[in-house]
């Protein structure tokens, strides 16, 4: 069988070596008037900028497949009224028909998330995310505009399964 999942232009030996193919270091970015939106349930207008995105990609071809590192920090979203600064650190890999979070790191103030998940069939996705997470709750309070939620700290683990609108 093959796959389109395109192959760096020069050929190395044959095997499961890795060849790195993209090394991408930005200083800034800026995304404005985004659409956030999952399966026509509604569009979520978001912006974000960011400092310090790097990305370091390998070729795998026992996969074949890409894999590697993405970071970002001071990653700021405004969505929905709410903006929060994040830094971002995730090993993730691009299949060709999956896309593998092996581990993720969400920052923000006194708040920490973590997760790896994959989102497989990318013709009519679906997933699940394995999570864990440890959030100021004054932080949690404001991003949910909750006003009892005042201090203290939630812990909160958990899978979460996206069916997809075809399953």
């Amino acid at each position: 069988g093959s796959t389109n999942l395109p192959q760096p232009r020069v050929r190395r030996a044959a095997g499961d070596t890795m060849e790195t193919i993209l090394k991408l270091a930005i200083g800034s970015f800026r995304l404005q008037n985004g659409i956030f939106e999952i399966e026509s349930q509604g569009k979520t207008p978001f912006d974000a900028r960011g400092q310090n995105l790097n990305v370091a990609l390998q070729y795998e071809p026992g996969g074949p497949r890409y894999g590697g590192q993405i970071s970002v920090q001071q990653l700021d979203l405004g969505a929905a009224g709410y903006r929060s600064v994040w830094s971002v650190a995730a090993t993730a890999a691009f299949e060709r028909n999956r896309i593998a979070i092996t581990a993720a790191k969400l920052t923000t103030g006194d708040s920490v998330v973590q997760l790896a998940g994959a989102i497989e069939n990318l013709a009519a996705p679906h997933g699940a995310f394995r999570f864990d997470a440890r959030v100021n709750a004054a932080e949690a309070g404001h991003a949910l505009r909750i006003k009892l939620l005042e201090r203290g700290i939630v812990e909160v683990a958990g899978i979460v399964e996206w069916a997809g609108a075809s399953q």
